[in-house]
This record gives C-alpha cells, structure tokens and sequence, in this order.
C-alpha cells in the first residue's frame, strides 16, 4: 500500500522559505511605506453618488469623468452597496493585488524553469522590495490591481499547457478589465492582440481563437467606450485632457533619469535583452514590447508628479526579464559546470546589488534628483493627506457648531478627503472635475508641474459661483498660536491672491482674501469669490481678524 509523502525534499523547503522571505519583504515594506492617497478620494466620492443612486457623478447633475480607473471606482460602489467602506476595500484589494503579482511572477520563473529553482524569486524578490510597488499597493489607488490584470493576462495568453480555449478567454477578461481600470490598458492588450496575430500567421494559433479573443475585449471595452461617449460626450477621461500637456522632453528625461538612479535599473537592462535574444520565443519577446512601449507612452506624456506611480506596470515586467535573462543564460552553459557557476554567482551579484540600492530607497537612504516642479514621495502623500483628514474634521466640527455653513460652493487643488468627507459642492482647480478648465489651452512655452499646468480663471470661478477658495499651501482652518504666526500665513495667502487675479479681466472677479476668528487659535483664512453681501449671509456671524 502506497502511503501518501509527509516530508518536503530540501529544495521544496527553500523554495517555500524564498516564498515566505519574499511576503515577508513586502509586507515590511509595505509597512514601512505605508500611504493614504488624497486622489484615491475622488474616486470614493463618485462611487458613493452611485451607492446612492446618483450614478458615476461628481455631484448630482454634475456629469464629468472625472475619475481615470472605471473599474476600480465601480468596484468600490459595488462594496459601498454591500456595506464595505472603500476605505477599507481599496488598501486591501490593492495589497491582495499586490500578492498576487509577486506569485504570479514566481509561477512564470517556475514553468520556464522548476518551482525548486531558487532563482524564480528573484523577481519577486526585488518588486517586494520596490517602495514605489510597496507604497501604492496601500495608498487606496488602483495601481497594483491594474498591474496583477495585465500580468495575469499575458500569463494566461501564453499559457499552452492545459485548456487553451480556456487561457485565451480567461487572456481576453483580464486585458478586458485592465483596460477598464485605466485607459493605458489597451497599450498592453494591444501589443497581446499582436502576439496572437504574430502566432495565427506563423500557423500556431487557430484564427477562430484569434477572432474569439479579440471578439470578448472589444465586445466589452466597446461597450464601455460607447457608454462614456454617450454619457461623458468625449472618448477619454476628463482627467487625460486636465494632465496631459503634450511632450516635455527635459521633464521626461530627468523624470527616467531620476527612476533608473533611484532603482538601479541600467543593471537590469543587459539581463533583460538577453533574455529577449537567447530565448527567441514570442513570450519574452512580447512582454519586452509591452514594456518599451509603455515606458514610451510615459516618457511622451512626462511622467507624474506622484512617485513613479505611472511607469508602476512596467517594473513586474523588467524584473521578470531580467531574472529570465540571467536564467537562460545559466542554462545555455549549464553544461560547462565551471562557466555556469560564474554565471550563477554574478547574476546572484548583480540582483544583491539591485536588492540593496532597493532596501535604501525604501528606507529613505536615497535622495531624488531635483525635477522641474517637484516628485512627490510616498511620504509627502502621506503628509498631506494627513492635512486633509484633519481639515476635513476640524471643518466638520464647525459646521456641526453651526459656525460654518453646511453648503458651500468650494474650489481647492486637491479635491479628494474634504469634499468626500463634507459633500461640499467642490471644484478641482486643475480642472479634474470640470470640462471647460481641462479642454482650456495651457501655456506650452513655459511649463510648470506635471497634471498642474491648467488652473481655473478667476472669471471662470465667478462663473461657477464659487464661495471659498483655498489658498496654496494655507488650510481652510488654521490653528494660529500667535499673532506673527497669523500674520505670516496672511502675507503668503495675499501674495496666492495676487497671482491668482492675474486671471482676472473683470473688477467684479477680482478675488480678496478673508480671515475669520473661529474658537481660541482656530481661524478660517481663505479666498473670497462671491460678492460681500453672499460673504456676509455666510458669516456674518463671525468676527473678522
């Protein structure tokens, strides 16, 4: 009678202790780097109009598209409905996301290879530690969730072993809901289209497949595309024509420069190419395409303020060809046992190096070169949406008090944590969430900080009837612990001001500043838009300072 194995072999072993040192990389890492992102909100705030039945809208009657992952913010009404807050259902979906692509990179290492080759984790290895994959992974953004789809299609596209039929539709519903997470998804779908047309032609695919995978993305992607049409009335997201200012090519190179510094990715390349030239097969060859062509797509859009958020789902990419590359290379001389050996020890070399530049940036070690605006660090992210989440409850407080209005028509640049807390009327001054500042024209000769270079007018603002203005890097409420400390924070409000009336052709859009005494050291300093008897309906119940 055969009995069932109750013992691991050695290299069973270490391949599960490889597996539990890489989770336990990533979710120190991701402890560590742990962000709340206050972009994330404007995507809850559309997903709680349509738990409420307002449908996928800024505000009620206000239909913009305004929020870039389709997807990801259904995916949060849908958990809305069901009782989950998206607080919650993001950062977990995204750390499961997260998960999931480490695995799914190890499992692509494993049929190239063997799952008792401790060089499948490699990859994972190095993406574990990735702050900037760490980071986003917990930030309520759909970053990671978006990067596992497209991983995941391209393995069940190459996937040949078992169900084909099944693969290639499981490929299509994958680069399907990749695509519906964010626009860039038809970039990775479009290059996988080709892969197969590459195989059809070469008379190793069935064209009914061909015609069977293309059929159920374009079935649902189009449909999605005819419904923004008909309900947003353009084909992409408000957001692309608010950030995207064409080709800033100082911008896009310090923008890489900075990533390959930061990550030490000019020792990944060599291994990457090679894998494309010793491999010779459609697989490597095609997630190298993905990867170029993404990196391109970013390069000619200049990047993104956040760090590296937008070349986020090229990295899994990188570190799979790189570790492949060093693989296939051990192989074609595993023959040669002392050549082999060489190549072992120095691809061990090269991906300890890597993992130890990554271990630096993720402790904070490595400072960014200087870009034209600025990169934000998870920890700058963090730091302001911790302002927000306190403006946010102070602002709540008062109006509570019945000190300040409960309705308010309300303007600021980051347009995320406050006015889903408060549900004021809110208007992106960027443009995010309104058509006519996104659709203006920007200054292409002088230009400023990527997905900020288009700003509401003054005039515009009058238009809008818009209240309160918040000023740049001045809180609604600020809690003032001495005159010169108040004093201070007017001067730089005034001098926002000054720039901001620049704006203006018309006296009456002119904008002025307020400042009004709430309780003890709290004060309300902010930048009046309507006129002073709507200024005096509104608090006239305050003392002015």
């Amino acid at each position: 009678m055969n009995r069932p194995k109750l013992h691991m072999s050695w290299k069973e072993a270490l391949s599960v202790a490889l597996c539990a040192a890489v989770m336990g990389t990533y979710a120190y890492n991701s402890y560590t780097n742990a962000m709340t992102s206050d972009d994330a909100f404007i995507s809850f705030c559309y997903a709680s109009n349509f738990a409420d039945g307002n449908g996928l809208t800024w505000t009620t009657g206000d239909i913009v598209e305004g929020y870039t992952n389709f997807l990801w913010t259904a995916i949060m009404g849908i958990g809305l409905c069901a009782g989950i807050s998206p607080e919650h259902l993001a950062p977990a979906l995204g750390i499961l996301s997260a998960v999931m692509t480490l695995l799914g990179i190890a499992w692509f290492g494993a049929r190239r290879s063997s799952w008792s080759n401790p060089a499948i984790w490699a990859a994972p290895f190095l993406l574990a530690f990735n702050r900037t994959f760490a980071a986003f992974s917990t930030s309520g953004l759909e970053t990671t969730f978006f990067i596992c789809l497209n991983l995941f299609g391209f393995l069940a596209l190459f996937e040949k072993r078992n169900g084909r039929w099944r693969s290639l539709i499981l490929s299509s519903l994958l680069f399907s809901a990749g695509a519906l997470t964010r626009p860039e998804g038809n970039l990775f779908a479009a290059i996988a289209a080709m892969a197969l047309i590459f195989e059809t032609i070469r008379k190793r695919e069935r064209f009914s497949r061909l015609a069977i995978w293309c059929g159920i993305y374009l079935a649902l992607v189009g449909s999605h595309f005819c419904w923004r049409l008909s309900t947003y009335g353009f084909p992409f997201p408000n957001t692309f024509y608010a950030k995207v200012n064409g080709l800033w090519w100082d911008q896009s190179v310090i923008y890489f420069s900075a990533l390959v510094h930061q990550y030490g990715y000019t020792f990944l390349a060599l291994p990457a190419i090679l894998a494309v030239i010793m491999r010779r097969d459609v697989a490597v060859a095609t997630l190298f395409t993905a990867m170029v062509a993404f990196a391109g797509y970013v390069f000619y859009v200049s990047g993104d303020f956040l760090e590296f958020r937008l070349i986020a789902p090229a990295m899994p990419l990188l570190y799979l060809l790189a570790s492949d590359g060093v693989l296939s290379l051990f192989q074609y001389f595993s023959s040669r046992r002392a050549i082999g050996i060489a190549i072992a020890v120095c691809g061990a070399m090269l991906f300890s190096f890597v993992a130890y530049q990554h271990y630096l940036v993720s402790l904070g070690s490595l400072r960014m070169a200087r870009l034209p605006g600025y990169l934000e660090l998870p920890t700058g992210t963090n730091r302001i949406a911790g302002v927000r989440f306190e403006q946010a409850a102070l602002i709540r407080k008062y109006i509570e008090a019945g000190m300040i209005p409960e309705q308010l028509r309300y303007e600021a640049g980051g347009v995320g944590i406050v006015p889903y807390y408060i549900g004021w009327y809110t208007l992106d001054r960027y443009g995010l969430n309104d058509v006519h500042v996104a659709h203006q024209a920007a200054n292409s000769k002088k230009r400023w900080k990527i997905g900020h270079e288009k700003m509401a007018t003054a005039d515009y603002l009058e238009e809008k009837k818009i209240d309160v203005s918040e000023a740049d890097h001045v809180k609604l409420v600020f809690r003032a612990r001495s005159p010169r400390e108040l004093l201070a924070l007017q001067g730089r409000a005034r001098s926002w001001v000054g720039r901001r009336n620049m704006t203006s052709t018309r006296a009456s859009s002119r904008m002025r500043l307020a400042c009004y005494h709430l309780r003890d050291e709290d004060y309300l300093i902010f930048v009046m838009n309507a006129p002073e008897e709507r200024m005096n309906a509104l608090f006239g119940h305050l003392t002015r300072c």
